[in-house]
């Protein structure tokens, strides 16, 4: 389980007595060091006040649930907490004041625990969007407090220093970061926008404007979030030409998702000749930082021998490790490698283990394949009841085959009341699904 889910679970007991809107006032009085302009002076204060304010309200909820006795356990839930509610409450500056020595700042972060409850298990799915955000937000979090951390360091450094040469080169430093800041700002403010967060509405147009204003400073997020209105001409004229231009840029400075896009646009032909080298070579730089779903493709691309030399093992390898990530997809596929025994020795049993935690998950394929297994008994105690369950979970996703089974089990009343309209019900959906069986039997029927 991961440590988003179980927090999810910890918090859905407590939330539903909370008031629905929890402020947080703070205030903060940032003392300018010799580099400083009012700029920079209003960031660090800004920083140093948002990060009280989130502290606060992350402990206000984390004091509410019992996460776990280990601090490690602890550290990463207050994490996770601060992160999201970053991503999602916006900061109310109420007064501040420059005097050219030291900025004052009092700021009200005002936050409904029960919406970022909300959107925690929204981010916790498998949608693809939602890994993407999720990724987005933490990946935000991260770079502020670095760049604050970095500030902090070069401007204490600097006052510390003995040496003319050596003041210049951190103030040079300091006001390169402080633009940086800037930049990080722009791409956070796109991001309201292009996910709706805040209170903003969603406006591609906006998000387009203030990822183009990040992504000229330099930021590899904005550029990949620019490249992908390209892609689908969001806010921006489509243009797969731009979308790979930008994708470079924030590929060349190791930007993981920019890597798995432009492996993608290689692979089919978007914008370039279609290259299967050229997306695997990116595709295994996005793989190599643990992109799941870049792990994933890229194993099937060693299965087919795509741009690479076939190789069962490799693809066994990838799928694998993006299985060990969560990714729902890889464990169904692993579940299939070990069914057949392709780059690794046959078992049943681990096969039935793969199928397991992918059709947890929600991947129909799987649980369709769990169906059966349970049906037919093999890996596992032979289960009707158990086969049923999993078809019908698979057959609810439109899965024609499964909708099949489920169809042949009510009528044979196996796992399941024999219903015999239940059973024309699902045969029918399944054959308008195009299944020859359901096809052919539903013919016979009539």
């Amino acid at each position: 389980m991961s440590r988003l889910s179980l927090l999810i679970i910890l918090l859905i007991s407590t939330l539903s007595t909370w008031a629905d809107t929890k402020e947080f006032v703070r205030d903060y009085t940032y003392i300018a060091g010799e580099a400083d302009s009012k700029i920079s002076a209003r960031q660090m204060a800004m920083q140093e006040v948002k990060l009280e304010l989130l502290n606060e309200l992350g402990t206000y909820i984390y004091s509410r649930i019992d996460v776990s006795e280990n601090s490690k356990g602890k550290t990463d839930a207050k994490q996770d907490i601060r992160a999201m509610t970053a991503g999602f409450v916006k900061v109310e500056v109420l007064e501040e004041r420059w005097n050219g020595y030291v900025f004052y700042i009092k700021a009200k972060m005002a936050a409904d625990p029960k919406d970022i409850l909300k959107r925690i298990k929204e981010l916790a799915s498998n949608d693809e969007e939602k890994i993407k955000l999720k990724d987005q937000l933490s990946q935000s979090a991260k770079a502020f407090e670095d760049m604050r951390l970095e500030m902090l360091a070069l401007k204490n450094a600097l006052e510390n220093s003995k040496t003319d040469n050596e003041k210049q080169k951190l103030a040079l430093a300091f006001a390169n970061k402080s633009k940086e800041l800037s930049a990080i700002d722009m791409f956070e403010k796109g991001n309201d926008y292009y996910w709706g967060l805040k209170g903003v509405e969603q406006n591609s147009l906006e998000a387009s404007q203030w990822f183009l204003k990040a992504a000229e400073r330099g930021i590899a997020g904005a550029q990949l979030n620019l490249g992908n209105l390209y892609i689908g001409g969001k806010g921006v004229k489509q243009s797969y030409t731009q979308a790979i231009y930008w994708y470079q840029k924030a590929a060349a400075q190791g930007g993981g998702g920019a890597q798995s896009n432009l492996g993608n646009m290689y692979y089919k032909g978007l914008g370039v000749d279609q290259d299967y080298k050229m997306a695997a070579h990116w595709y295994q730089k996005a793989a190599d930082q643990g992109y799941a779903s870049t792990q994933d493709f890229l194993a099937g691309m060693y299965l087919k021998g795509l741009g690479v030399q076939q190789s069962d093992k490799r693809a066994f390898y990838l799928y694998q490790k993006a299985s060990d990530l969560g990714n729902a997809r890889s464990q169904y596929n692993l579940a299939l490698l070990y069914k057949h025994g392709l780059g690794i020795k046959k078992s049943y049993k681990q096969s039935v283990y793969w199928f397991q935690k992918s059709a947890e998950q929600g991947y129909a394929n799987a649980q369709n394949e769990l169906g059966e297994i349970y049906s037919t008994g093999r890996g596992v105690v032979q289960s009707y009841k158990q086969g049923f369950y999993w078809a019908q979970k698979a057959a609810n996703q439109g899965h024609a085959e499964a909708m099949y089974s489920v169809a042949f089990q009510y009528a044979k009343g196996k796992g399941v009341k024999q219903d015999h309209d239940q059973s024309l019900y699902w045969l029918q959906e399944s054959a308008n699904l195009g299944n020859e069986n359901a096809m052919n039997m539903f013919k016979s029927s009539r």
